[in-house]
């Protein structure tokens, strides 16, 4: 008897210890920065930010899109960022969440690990078919698919390595967090621009959001946002 006396006393005071039931933190890159919706323009007038993290973009439609940067497990790293982008210029850039809650659980093929804000040369993955980024804090995942399940997915896999990519892997990942690499033959990407970047706000276009705005998350599309590069 007192040996349930004395688990029900712990077992109490435990439920007393403060929970952590925060959402800042997460196991998936949730956060991203928003570094405005922007007019058509010259994309190298975001190379300034290329070397804080990666960038893409997202089209709105009517010549408008939205500029993008980076994947963050908590707000304390996106914030980091943040501050970083607000010194070369973009003060209406903030921090926003990609919509999980409406993504869906597919299966991709991990084919590399890169270094956020270091160029990629996208051409040696073009033969693996559909390109997909997963910006995870200062790293760029390249990835391919989308396939239909995970045993879809584990049957190319012997393909991927007999083309080269000896580290690919199987891996399932929420279709929010996917962001598509489309390659176009003329425009440089801010992302793999090798224009090196200038200090100070010259040249810094002009955002349509407001500071400290909040996205529309209706402007997402349900598996990516197209990356420009």
């Amino acid at each position: 008897m007192r040996s349930l006396t004395i688990l029900s006393i712990l077992a109490a005071f435990l439920l007393l210890l403060p929970q952590n039931t925060t959402a800042q933190e997460s196991t998936d890159p949730i956060h991203t920065i928003q570094i405005g919706t922007f007019m058509q323009t010259d994309l190298s007038q975001f190379a300034s930010l290329q070397d804080i993290g990666y960038l893409y973009t997202n089209a709105l439609g009517n010549n408008l899109f939205q500029v993008f940067m980076g994947g963050y497990r908590s707000t304390a790293d996106a914030e980091r960022a943040l501050s970083a982008v607000r010194t070369r210029g973009f003060l209406d850039a903030f921090v926003t969440r990609l919509p999980t809650d409406r993504g869906q659980e597919v299966a991709v093929i991990q084919l590399s690990l890169k270094t956020a804000g270091r160029p990629i040369d996208w051409e040696n993955y073009t033969q693996a078919g559909p390109l997909y980024t997963i910006l995870d804090n200062n790293y760029v995942k390249i990835v391919t698919g989308v396939y239909g399940n995970e045993a879809a997915a584990v049957a190319q896999l012997p393909q991927m390595k007999k083309m080269g990519y000896h580290d690919a892997f199987v891996k399932m990942i929420n279709s929010a967090l996917l962001h598509e690499v489309s390659l176009p033959s003329a425009t440089p990407s801010p992302a793999s621009s090798s224009v090196a970047f200038k200090s100070g706000t010259e040249n810094v276009p002009t955002s349509y959001d407001a500071p400290q705005g909040a996205i529309d998350p209706g402007m997402y599309r349900a598996a990516a946002e197209t990356t420009t590069v």
